[in-house]
C-alpha cells in the first residue's frame, strides 16, 4: 500500500508525502527482514523514482544503484521491473546531462522487454524513453522510428489509456516542434494534455505540456501572420506602418536627423531567412539611427524598436524601445 501510495504521491507532485511514504515502507521492509530481496528492490526503485521527481537527482542516484544490485541479481532479464529500473535510471542521467549514459539504459529497458512478448506496455514506455533520448541526442531518424511505435503500440493496448501513453506523444510532439512541424506537434500535445488532466489532473507535467502546447501554437500563429514575408519586408512594413507615424507624431524634431533600417545576428538581415526562422527571435523590428545634433555626419547613437502584431489587425502596436 505504502509503495502505492509513493507512485500516487509522485504522480500529482505531492513530494513531500511521497518520501515519507518511501521512509515508512522501507522501514517495515526492515522490520520483517525482507532486505535483499525483490520487494525490497521494487520498494527503493519507487523511492528513488519519488526523489527524482521531487528534484533530488544526486540522493536519487544513490538509492537507484541500490535498487539495481539487488533486481540484477533476483529477477530473470525479462522482467518488466529491470526495465522499469533501467527507464527511471535512463531519465535520471538525461535531467543531470549526461545524455550517453541515459540512451545506454533506455537501450538496454528495450531488449529487455523485447524478449517478453506478454510486456507490450513497458515496451512502449521503454520505446518511448529511448526515443526522447535519441531526440537529445539529435538522432532524429532514430528518434522518430522508436516514438512512432511506442504510440502505435499505446493505442493497441486493450482496456484504455496507460498513464505512460501521454509522455510518449509529448516527445513525439517534441520531436516535430524540433523539426519545424508545429501543426503536428500541437496536435500530439493536445491529446497529450486531455489524457494528463483525466488521468493525473493539472500536475507538474500537466504545467509543462500546457506550456509546450502554447509555444507550438505561438510558432503556428506567428508563421500565419508573416505570411510568407521576408524579414526585411516585415521590418519596411513596420516601418512604414508604426514607426514613421509614431516619430512624426511623437517626435517630429527629430525626424530629419533619423534613418531606418535593420542589422544584427538573425539571418533576415542578409536575407537569408526562410519558413523556419520564425521559430527564433523573428519578427517585425527596426533600427533607428541618430546623427549628432553639432555633426551631422556622424552617428551618435541606435535605437531598436521590435514589436509584432496578429494578422489582420491594425497597427501600431505596443512597441518596446531601447537604446543600444
Amino acid at each position: 500500500m505504502l509503495n502505492e501510495l509513493m507512485g500516487y504521491y509522485r504522480s500529482v507532485s505531492r513530494h513531500a508525502d511521497c518520501a515519507k511514504a518511501a521512509e515508512q515502507a522501507l522501514a517495515l521492509i526492515c522490520s520483517m527482514g525482507l532486505e535483499g530481496t525483490v520487494n525490497h528492490g521494487t520498494t527503493l526503485l519507487n523511492a528513488a523514482t519519488g526523489l527524482r521527481a521531487a528534484g533530488e537527482n544526486d540522493q536519487a542516484e544513490k538509492v537507484y544503484q541500490k535498487a539495481q544490485a539487488i533486481l540484477e541479481t533476483q529477477l530473470p532479464a525479462e522482467d518488466y521491473r529491470l526495465a522499469t529500473l533501467y527507464n527511471n535510471m535512463s531519465l535520471l542521467y538525461a535531467a543531470t546531462g549526461r545524455l550517453e549514459q541515459a540512451a545506454e539504459y533506455a537501450r538496454k529497458a528495450v531488449e529487455r522487454m523485447e524478449q517478453n512478448p506478454d510486456a507490450q506496455a513497458e515496451l512502449a514506455i521503454s520505446l518511448s524513453n529511448l526515443g526522447g533520448m535519441y531526440t537529445r541526442l539529435g538522432q532524429a531518424d532514430q528518434a522518430r522510428r522508436c516514438l512512432e511505435r511506442a504510440v502505435r503500440l499505446f493505442e493497441q493496448l486493450p482496456g484504455g489509456d496507460d498513464p505512460h501513453y501521454p509522455a510518449a506523444l509529448c516527445a513525439l510532439a517534441k520531436l516535430h516542434f524540433h523539426q519545424g512541424e508545429p501543426e503536428k506537434a500541437a496536435e500530439l500535445f493536445r491529446r497529450a494534455l486531455s489524457l494528463i488532466e483525466r488521468t493525473y489532473g493539472r500536475n507538474d507535467d500537466w504545467q509543462t505540456t500546457r506550456r509546450n502546447l502554447a509555444a507550438a501554437e505561438e510558432l503556428i500563429a506567428r508563421r500565419k501572420a508573416v505570411k510568407n514575408k521576408t524579414g526585411m519586408e516585415l521590418a519596411r512594413e513596420f516601418y512604414e506602418q508604426a514607426g514613421r507615424p509614431m516619430l512624426q507624431q511623437k517626435y517630429p524634431e527629430y525626424v530629419g536627423r533619423i534613418a531606418a533600417g535593420l542589422v544584427g545576428e538573425g539571418s533576415e538581415c542578409l536575407g537569408f531567412d526562410d519558413a523556419f526562422s520564425v521559430d527564433h527571435d523573428f519578427g517585425p523590428g527596426f533600427c533607428l539611427w541618430l546623427t549628432r545634433i553639432i555633426r551631422p555626419s556622424a552617428v551618435s547613437c541606435r535605437w531598436i524598436i521590435r514589436g509584432w502584431w496578429p494578422s489582420g489587425r491594425a497597427l501600431p502596436p505596443e512597441m518596446s524601445l531601447r537604446r543600444v
